[in-house]
């Protein structure tokens, strides 16, 4: 009280502080009507030797008081957690099975009977907490649109995304890392990519998941034990489970974002490998119906449909491009410029954000067609070469981002251009993988970091493999020596050409 402090000892203890955190109204923090769940028997470690005592759950914290006079004599205090500064909570061994709390500062190990059932009584709690400096959900469980864009942008320099994407929704989330491990944070859903950012300050270590689209399929998602819609992704071999807290509306956009025609491998046989570069932002689109230009997006937001090619769009596109209407659409993207036909199949308005006017978006999808084309996606002047040059494969991990590896590569130009070039290889390089190039001359070779945008065999070739690649993060300095290739390369071929 304001007079008096007053002490309570013995078995009923824990019961009694359960009882007054459920009645009272006047909290220690300020908050109001905060109620006790819960209250587990559970034994708390320090260090080999747990201390026993009650385990009291809220909708806002976990409070550990001890249960015996010793311990308080000895200096075993209880103590509050919020949930918010809970990283993940695991269950952690296989016969004497414990519930591990990792949180920003320390962990805390408690043994608890029934373990399983207790960890599943944690998970909807766990994942509804909110922090104090966290944002607030809508009605429909999602947080807006300028929330997730100031999320994304505190974890910036350990996404490598670049310019940030048009955000489509963002939920709280659960990320399960195992089917006992599981771990609070966002889904940030845009046209290209499902991001995962775990709760806490940004780290390097903080498991930060970033899944492009395209790589991915929708896997099987089924009610969780804890009765929450899990949203499965797959991609090769590995597979990714989260638990939104917007539930099965979130799932379904990622589903049409993410159906079968999001997979490389379905594009590369549908549409051809040529067109995997257009996936992504570009730097404008424009429409043309009967020869006139009704639509001009400046970026562009494209995307793998299971119907054809999707873009998305801020305003109600013109009513020209209804369903049904051919139309011509030209991209500049960073590979070149396209000029593709086809006809609309989708011209749908969907809702972003909280659903308000400034969060609506318009869909377009234009379905592929035999008469699908690629007229002209060399934007820069090219030059054969002959010469053979050195390179390296790169990999990525989520704490160095792309390096180079150990595995040289064989390699012999075919052309050069200020974009990239068109290389032989020793070796197959992945469609999206990346390598790091070292141009001739060799007494000082330029390194230039480039994606594979197009791998294919070549039995007639001077290697096993053609490859088409397209150059990253070129300064002026760099744009000046490749220059200087490209001349020195077309001077040679000149007099070679008089010479004959």
């Amino acid at each position: 009280t304001k007079e008096c402090r007053y002490q309570f000892g013995g078995r009923l203890a824990p019961q009694l502080y359960s009882h007054l955190i459920a009645s009272t109204d006047d909290r220690p923090d300020g908050e109001q009507g905060e109620r006790a769940l819960e209250s587990w028997k559970v034994g708390l470690y320090s260090g080999p030797l747990a201390s026993p005592g009650r385990l009291v759950l809220s909708m806002r914290r976990m409070h550990f008081e001890p249960g015996r006079r010793l311990d308080a004599a000895l200096g075993v205090k209880g103590h509050s957690v919020c949930w918010y500064e809970v990283n993940s909570i695991r269950l952690k061994g296989r016969l004497n099975r414990k519930l591990l709390f990792e949180c920003r500062d320390r962990v805390i190990t408690v043994d608890v009977n029934n373990p399983a059932q207790r960890f599943l009584d944690l998970v909807s709690l766990y994942r509804e907490s909110i922090g104090p400096l966290e944002p607030e959900v809508n009605a429909d469980v999602e947080i807006s649109e300028g929330d997730a864009r100031f999320i994304l942008q505190r974890w910036a320099e350990y996404l490598n995304m670049g310019k940030l994407a048009m955000i489509v929704a963002a939920t709280p989330a659960l990320h399960w890392c195992d089917g006992w491990w599981m771990r609070r944070g966002w889904l940030v859903l845009t046209a290209q990519q499902l991001l995962f950012i775990p709760s806490g300050p940004p780290r390097a270590d903080s498991g930060v998941v970033v899944l492009p689209l395209t790589d991915c399929s929708l896997g099987k998602h089924a009610d969780s034990d804890g009765g929450l819609d899990r949203l499965i992704l797959e991609s090769g071999n590995q597979s990714w489970v989260f638990s939104p807290l917007a539930g099965p509306s979130f799932v379904d956009r990622v589903a049409q974002l993410c159906g079968q025609g999001a997979r490389t491998g379905y594009w590369e046989q549908e549409w051809g490998a040529q067109f995997v570069p257009l996936i992504g932002e570009a730097a404008f689109a424009e429409f043309e119906v009967d020869d006139v230009v009704v639509e001009t997006l400046r970026p562009a937001h494209f995307f793998p449909h299971e119907d054809g090619i999707g873009v998305f769009t801020r305003n109600a596109p013109d009513p020209r491009l209804h369903v049904g209407a051919n139309t011509v659409f030209n991209v500049s993207s960073a590979d070149g410029m396209y000029q593709l036909r086809g006809a609309v199949v989708v011209n749908e308005r969907i809702a972003t954000g909280q659903g308000a006017a400034e969060d609506m978006a318009f869909l377009i999808v234009i379905a592929q067609s035999p008469q699908l084309n690629l007229t002209d996606r060399r934007r820069h002047f090219r030059v054969d070469a002959t010469e053979a040059m050195a390179g390296r494969c790169m990999a990525y991990s989520m704490t160095q981002g792309w390096y180079e590896t150990k595995h040289p590569l064989r390699l012999r130009l075919k052309n050069l251009s200020l974009s990239g070039c068109a290389i032989y290889s020793n070796r197959e390089l992945e469609a999206g993988s990346q390598v790091m190039l070292y141009l001739p001359p060799r007494t000082k070779p330029l390194r230039l970091q480039a994606k594979v945008v197009e791998s294919v065999q070549s039995p007639e070739g001077p290697q096993p493999w053609f490859a088409r690649v397209q150059f990253l993060q070129i300064d002026k300095s760099d744009t000046r020596l490749i220059t200087e290739q490209i001349v020195r390369f077309q001077q040679f071929g000149e007099r070679r050409y008089n010479e004959v």
